[in-house]
């Protein structure tokens, strides 16, 4: 899987896109999904995740975001943002058809 890392500007709120259809997936007014969107997740849960990617995924596997570069192919790109404080949250976004 080919990832792209960085982290959320403190004072602003980064809109996220699919690469492939240009879907504002991730905006001001929520989620939208798109055909190549396949997961959202966050440290602390799996917002949604279209072909059951996460049910095999066990705590001792690591952390979710290891677990999916170690299952998913370079046909999946995963855009991962680091959240600054105070939440430290990561967020994210992986897309299938590149």
């Amino acid at each position: 899987m080919i990832v792209y890392n960085w982290t959320k500007n403190k004072n602003s709120f980064d809109d996220i896109y699919c690469f492939a259809c240009g879907t504002a997936t991730l905006s001001k007014n929520g989620i939208q999904k798109c055909t190549h969107l396949i997961l959202i997740g966050t440290s602390d849960s799996i917002e949604y995740d279209r072909n059951d990617l996460m049910n095999m995924y066990d705590e001792e596997d690591g952390n979710r975001i290891d677990y999916l570069k170690e299952k998913l192919s370079d046909d999946f790109l995963m855009l991962w943002r680091n959240n600054p404080p105070p939440s430290f949250t990561d967020e994210y976004f992986v897309f299938s058809n590149f």
